[in-house]
């Protein structure tokens, strides 16, 4: 296999960010995923358990929120233990997440807006 890559850096609109995680996530649920820029293209498979990594930083008016995916063709599952995290457009209340933490998520909370994983 050849190496191929392809760099974008650009500045999008909220918006416009989440309609490429919603182009991303169905391109994992298909199992290909194709970038392209201009005539240059680079086609991947996700397979098996893809390793993850998230860093968010706020200092002084400035963020920052990276992600990085990656996962090799063949590479068998691992069992390990995923430390807990939550993605969500609310701030959690810490007193409120303590008591709440064992009891049992309420059904109407929407599983876009607050997924545990």
């Amino acid at each position: 296999m050849k190496h191929t890559e392809i760099e974008v850096k650009c500045r999008l609109t909220p918006e416009a960010i989440a309609n490429l995680f919603d182009d991303l996530g169905k391109s994992f649920r298909e199992g290909k995923l194709v970038l392209q820029q201009a005539s240059s293209f680079v086609t991947l498979t996700p397979c098996g358990e893809v390793d993850v990594e998230m860093t968010a930083s706020a200092k002084k008016g400035k963020f920052k929120f990276e992600i990085q995916l990656k996962w090799r063709e063949n590479e068998p599952s691992e069992e390990e233990n995923t430390p807990a995290f939550v993605v969500s457009c609310e701030e959690p209340c810490l007193e409120e997440e303590e008591k709440t933490e064992h009891q049992q998520e309420s059904p109407e909370q929407d599983e876009i807006l607050y997924r545990k994983w």
